[in-house]
């Protein structure tokens, strides 16, 4: 599925129980800065119920340098798929 530039996301953070959870407080909002392809993992979930993890290249994400080969998962809400 693509997913448009500009489109808000959540960043993820590794928690104690080694699960993975968006950052919704201070820092962790950010945006697509390119259109993308993303795959949804359907089978991930977190306390709320509108947000949806979906893997992509870290560097389509505003907030994260990295190289183009290194993926991560950011948390969108289901009114953007």
């Amino acid at each position: 599925m693509k997913i448009k530039a500009g489109t808000p996301c959540f960043i993820s953070e590794k928690r104690k129980d080694n699960k993975i959870y968006p950052v919704t407080g201070f820092g962790g909002k950010s945006h697509f800065s390119i259109d993308q392809e993303v795959e949804i993992k359907k089978d991930w979930k977190c306390g709320n119920q509108n947000l949806v993890a979906v893997l992509t290249r870290a560097n389509s994400v505003e907030t994260l340098v990295s190289s183009d080969d290194v993926q991560t998962v950011v948390w969108i809400n289901k009114e953007h798929i």
